[in-house]
């Protein structure tokens, strides 16, 4: 399977070397970053309908642009996420470049792993197994979700002037993060945490206080409170997003605060591995508050990138690659492997826009093509034709 071939790559790339101090050079993350922007922003509508639903918005805002309409139309259908400027900018911009829904995935992508090259390079660069780490932790959300990873990913660029203790620099990133999806919400209070190495006892009780307040369902009354924060629609349905107890949030807080623990005395008490911990506990809390459901747990994506830190920084504690960075590799390639599983058909088998035609028996495609013409000509819409009014 191409996914698998993909990431045994990278991690021979990446756990090549002999000593786990081996530093990436800027070159090869530059092209990692870039091999998987490419995988993802070459697919062809994979990983499930928001892509069409983005699409399509796009698609009919450029055709309103493109007929000589204003930058930013009443009439849009993008107006409908008014109150997110940032996205509705983008593809305003995005529609003077390109009608075509195949270049616009395309560019977004792209957007979005070049933000990721600025949080992510000085991690990869001292971690090789980071970017193992980000592929099982988040890379295949990347597919769809495309407002919500541009907003992590711009979140993800403040975590450094956190450690800097810049608030203003901080604030402006999260606006725009706010902008690109409202749920960044939740990611304000990060620079305002307390900067302390809380012991693995006080870890454990704020845990357990998490797990029995998600746990309560009391949670998922709280996007009801954010109808001014949160678009209205989206609060009501992270609210009802109901599938039951998510046991695997809990296993994966279970054993993640498990290898932090097995090292948490080498964590140093300054200002950048602490912060990077405050996300990572962040990262945790979040997921067990919101056991209820797959939507809101989404919220725990601003503070992953501490997670991803705190976990490469301890398996990169000894020269060679021992048995506690050999569980960080099983724990990540698990993760990766689960996705490519439960996500199925939704990326499977993989297909990028320059072939013809639409994936047989694709249930998303059945239902959601906006617009057939693409399947048979997938740049019957110009794919670079700038537009000048």
């Amino acid at each position: 399977m191409l996914y698998i071939l993909l990431y045994i790559i990278i991690s021979f790339i990446c756990l090549g070397f002999g000593s786990q101090r081996e530093y990436l050079k800027n070159g090869v993350i530059i092209f990692l970053l870039a091999l998987l922007a490419l995988f993802v922003g070459f697919a062809d509508m994979l990983g499930g309908y928001d892509r069409y639903i983005y699409c399509e918005l796009f698609d009919r805002n450029a055709d309103l642009i493109r007929s000589g309409g204003p930058f930013l139309n009443p009439l849009s259908p993008l107006m409908g996420y008014s109150k997110e400027t940032s996205y509705v900018i983008w593809n305003c911009l995005v529609a003077y470049i390109t009608p075509n829904r195949y270049i616009y995935i395309l560019l977004t992508t792209s957007f979005i792993y070049i933000l990721l090259f600025f949080s992510l390079k000085d991690i990869f660069k001292k971690y090789p197994i980071a970017v193992l780490v980000f592929m099982g932790l988040w890379f295949f959300f990347t597919f769809t979700y495309l407002r919500q990873a541009m907003a992590v990913s711009c979140a993800w660029l403040s975590y450094k002037f956190v450690i800097k203790r810049k608030v203003l620099p901080f604030l402006l990133l999260w606006f725009i993060a706010y902008k690109f999806h409202n749920s960044a919400v939740i990611f304000s209070v990060f620079y305002f945490l307390p900067r302390k190495k809380i012991s693995k006892s006080t870890v454990v009780f704020i845990l357990i206080f998490a797990f029995i307040l998600g746990a309560s369902g009391l949670p998922m009354s709280i996007y009801h409170l954010y109808d001014d924060a949160l678009d209205t629609e989206r609060a009501s349905s992270y609210a009802i997003d109901l599938p039951g107890v998510r046991y695997d949030y809990i296993v994966e807080v279970i054993v993640m605060i498990t290898l932090i623990f097995k090292r948490y005395e080498k964590i140093p008490e300054d200002e950048e591995h602490l912060v990077y911990l405050n996300g990572a506990l962040m990262f945790c809390i979040i997921l067990l508050v919101f056991l209820h459901s797959s939507n809101a747990g989404r919220q725990s994506w601003y503070y992953m990138l501490g997670m991803v830190f705190t976990l490469s920084f301890l398996s990169g504690q000894e020269d060679s690659f021992d048995n506690y960075s050999r569980l960080i590799y099983l724990l990540v390639t698990v993760l990766f492997i689960r996705f490519v599983v439960n996500w199925g058909v939704l990326i499977s088998p993989y297909k990028t826009f320059l072939t013809e035609g639409h994936r047989q028996n694709d249930p998303v495609y059945l239902e959601f093509e906006y617009d057939d013409k693409y399947n048979e000509d997938k740049f019957y819409r110009p794919a670079f034709s700038i537009y000048i009014p």
